[in-house]
């Protein structure tokens, strides 16, 4: 494939024109201002609810389930219109009506947005999903698309990219990051859906001469979630807990650094945890910048970039304001050494 050749990836794919097709909304069980609130806002009612039928039409075509009520059919008639669909000699409009189906969009539960970063010759913007499997489904796989296909759990997966066995990008990693230890789909609704809140602009606030606050609001590519990221030093500075992998944060930080005086440059970035709300943005921001990343033990495992893991006492060898990461909170805090310490979480700051 010209994109994204040999990795792991979740069924999907890009939105068509046809998934906007008004046969669809008209059988659709949400309706479009629904449908754009459930995305977090930041985005038109019509590209929205496009977007949930997208979904819904490339998991019936990669993976043969479809997210649908209305008259019990076969699986042969259900294997014929899904060949037709991916043949191209009908669209999913044409199926749904022939079928008499109503689309069950609200199966779908919106979990993230991701954008290929800037560097990339082809870029997208993906909405994730997550839906419950139907009762009898059972995923088939005959896409020319799909070389090899597995059933598995967030952690078996991950534990796969770290020994090399797969190769994933940060959306499909982080997302399973996301998804461990969650056991049951009401669990996942109430602790990955998108915060009715929405997406706001990331804030900037100076704590001091060598501190600055960003609050972004797509911790983990979940629009809504907010983080605090900072940026510690006076010219050399070390960004902690880049978590929100968004072009306008990423914008934001870059900003930032310049709003130290032209001689800043950002020379290292600070994960106090793997996880997606804290690392989100990291790899975009090393290439761009440069920088390396740094955390505490176990940080690499579960991530698809190089990171730095430090020992010892934990201090980030980079910036001009010492830098400590808490080895015994892993994931909790970063420290500034020197008075008055500070105390610096994923999304609070203790004075």
């Amino acid at each position: 494939m010209a994109f994204a050749a040999g990795m792991m990836v979740f069924p999907g794919g890009r939105v068509d024109p046809a998934d906007g097709d008004p046969r669809l909304a008209a059988r659709s069980n949400l309706v479009r201002a629904e449908a754009a609130r459930r995305l977090g806002g930041f985005i038109d009612d019509e590209t929205a609810l496009a977007a949930h039928h997208a979904a819904i039409r490339e998991l019936f075509e990669e993976a043969g389930i479809l997210l649908a009520a209305g008259r019990t059919t076969a699986p042969d008639v259900l294997l014929r219109e899904r060949e037709a669909l991916l043949a191209g000699s009908r669209g999913m409009a044409d199926v749904v009506e022939a079928l008499d189906l109503r689309l069950d969009a609200r199966a779908l539960t919106p979990i993230a947005r991701w954008v290929t970063p800037a560097a990339y010759a082809r870029r997208f913007d993906a909405r994730f999903f997550a839906a419950e499997l139907p009762a009898g489904g059972e995923p088939t796989f005959v896409g020319a698309e799909v070389a090899a296909h597995r059933w598995t759990t967030s952690d078996a997966a991950l534990d796969a990219m770290a020994a090399g066995e797969i190769e994933m990008w940060i959306p499909t990693s982080s997302t399973l990051q996301r998804l461990r230890g969650i056991r049951t789909f009401d669990e996942l609704r109430v602790r990955l859906a998108l915060p009715a809140s929405g997406w706001a602009a990331p804030s900037l606030d100076r704590l001091d001469d060598s501190l600055l606050r960003l609050t972004c609001w797509t911790a983990g590519g979940a629009p809504g979630r907010s983080v605090d990221t900072f940026l510690v030093g006076r010219r050399e500075l070390v960004v902690v807990n880049p978590g929100d992998p968004s072009p306008e944060a990423l914008a934001a930080i870059v900003g930032a650094a310049a709003s130290n005086g032209g001689a800043a440059r950002i020379a290292a970035i600070a994960l106090s945890s793997a996880d997606p709300e804290y690392s989100g943005g990291a790899d975009e921001l090393s290439e761009r910048t440069g920088a390396p990343v740094f955390g505490p033990p176990g940080t690499q495992r579960h991530l698809p970039f190089p990171v730095v893991e430090l020992a010892d006492a934990g201090l980030v060898p980079a910036g001009d304001a010492g830098l400590r990461l808490s080895l015994e909170r892993p994931g909790v805090a970063v420290y500034v050494t020197g008075p008055p310490t500070r105390q610096l979480g994923g999304s609070t700051e203790a004075r």
